[in-house]
C-alpha cells in the first residue's frame, strides 16, 4: 500500500480535555485499587470545573494552530535527550519486548540473529512504502497518522551531549552496532 503523503495530511484534532481525562480514567480503572480510583476520579471531576483546565486547554488549542503537530513527539523528544541513559532500554516505546532467559549463549546469540534479521526485513518494508497506513482510532473522525516514525526509527541516533543529547538523523545506515559489557560490536 502506498505512503499518504505527509504534507497531505490533516492537522490532528485537539481533542477536549475533559475527553483526555476521561480516557485516563478508564486506563487506570483496572490497575488502581477502589479507593485510589475513587479519590482520582474525583480529583478528575473537581479538575474538569476549573479554570485551570479551561487555560490549559486554550494553549493547547492556541499551540496546535502555530505547530505542524502538536502531539507529544516534540516535548517527549526535548525531555529524553536530557536523561543520560540508553534511550532503547530505558524509555523507548519500541522496546516493549517481554523477559528472555536463554540457557546458553548459542541460545541468545541465535535470538540476536533472528531479531536482526526481522529487524532489517521490517527495514526493508518501510524503505519501499509497504507498511499499512495507520488511521487515529480515538476520535470520531479517523485521521491518517504519519508514519515517519518509522523511517526515523531506522535512520537516526543519539549523540552524546555534555548537558543533552543530540537526535540525529542520517541517510542509508549500513550498520548495526551492538552494545554489550561496554564493548562495542
Amino acid at each position: 500500500m502506498a505512503e499518504i503523503n505527509e504534507t497531505e495530511l490533516p492537522k490532528p484534532s485537539v481533542p477536549e480535555l475533559s475527553v483526555t481525562l476521561n480516557i485516563f480514567l478508564e486506563g487506570i480503572r483496572a490497575i488502581v485499587p477502589g479507593d485510589k480510583y475513587e479519590e482520582a476520579r474525583r480529583l478528575v471531576e473537581d479538575y474538569k470545573k476549573s479554570e485551570e483546565m479551561q487555560k490549559l486547554q486554550g494553549f493547547l488549542k492556541e499551540y496546535a494552530e502555530s505547530h505542524e503537530n502538536y502531539q507529544v513527539t516534540e516535548f517527549w523528544l526535548k525531555d529524553n535527550l536530557k536523561i543520560p541513559l540508553p534511550l532503547p532500554i530505558n524509555s523507548s516505546l519500541f522496546f516493549l519486548l517481554p523477559k528472555r532467559l536463554f540457557n546458553t549463549d548459542d541460545e541468545r546469540f541465535r535470538f540476536i540473529a533472528k531479531f536482526i534479521i526481522f529487524s532489517l526485513m521490517f527495514k526493508e518494508r518501510v524503505d519501499r512504502g509497504e507498511l499499512k497506513q495507520e488511521f487515529d482510532g480515538r476520535q470520531e473522525k479517523k485521521n491518517a497518522l504519519s508514519m515517519a516514525t518509522y523511517r526515523h526509527f531506522f535512520t537516526a541516533y543519539r549523540r552524546p551531549g555534555a548537558i543533552k543529547d543530540e537526535h540525529i538523523f542520517s541517510e542509508g545506515g549500513r550498520y548495526f552496532i551492538v552494545v554489550c559489557n561496554n564493548q562495542a560490536y
